[in-house]
């Protein structure tokens, strides 16, 4: 019987068609085939072809066809499942269908880095500055102190109503939030040991410190002024919450 194959080198992707594109050293083309048998053990190495032969074979069609792989490539990667793929960081592991596996071998490794001690964790020492609030006087120092906080109906309402349009819910954490704020009124203060400030000096303050009776209505008014300002609405049953509404969408906070 004669043989029903023939040997060639894998050289892309049919863009036209399901297959592949060989080059055809006994015949000095290139076909198209969506059957074939690839040994991945062996490669074209440069040289195995001379220019002239290349010049023969790689016709401007051919070189156009060749060229449009790097597309196809893109598009069959995009669509491709990563789920097999190996991640390079935990956050491609915790996205693919493995993480298990992957999250007891991150613990495995953990393990020998403790049992080696390859590494300690060095306690972080934390420090705030808190005003004395408690001297201060209504009139001199402050005057409103109110500052509304979201109701245990209004949070029930938010989290319904995300749950029922099926919308994203996120939350949000702000860094020494009271500090973004303005105080209302002239609040002057001791230095705390171990800062530094000239002899027979005080502090007089800018913004509103923990501990001041208005830090929370100062916030409080700093962060609707930011809301307003985006284009959010305060409720009027409940001005700690806020709605949205765009072209765009719809949001509540």
């Amino acid at each position: 019987m004669s043989p029903r194959g023939i040997v060639g080198y894998h050289i892309g992707i049919a863009p036209d068609s399901k297959g592949w594109l060989f080059w055809i050293p006994s015949k000095n083309s290139i076909v198209k085939s969506a059957s074939a048998k690839i040994d991945e053990s062996t490669f074209y190495k440069k040289g195995d072809i001379s220019s002239i032969q290349a010049l023969n074979v790689f016709d401007d069609s051919m070189i156009r066809e060749i060229e449009s792989q790097d597309k196809i490539i893109s598009s069959l990667q995009s669509n491709c499942d990563i789920s097999n793929m190996i991640p390079t960081n935990y956050k491609e592991a915790f996205k693919s269908n493995n993480f298990d596996d992957w999250k007891a071998a991150i613990n495995d490794e953990s393990a020998r880095m403790n049992d080696e001690k390859v590494f300690k964790i060095p306690e972080r020492y934390k420090a705030q500055l808190v005003a004395r609030g408690f001297r201060q006087i209504q009139g001199i120092n402050f005057e409103e102190t109110f500052a509304p906080t979201p109701t245990f109906n209004a949070l029930r309402l938010l989290f319904s109503t995300a749950v029922l349009m099926k919308w994203e819910i996120k939350t949000f954490d702000v860094k020494v939030a009271f500090l973004h704020s303005f105080i209302d009124k002239p609040v002057y203060m001791w230095p705390p040991h171990g800062l530094q400030v000239p002899k027979h000096h005080l502090l007089k303050l800018e913004k509103a410190l923990y501990g001041t009776k208005q830090a929370a209505r100062c916030w409080w008014l700093h962060l609707k002024q930011i809301f307003q300002k985006i284009g959010f609405v305060a409720n009027k049953e409940d001005p700690s919450t806020y709605s949205f509404e765009s072209n765009e969408g719809k949001a509540l906070l």
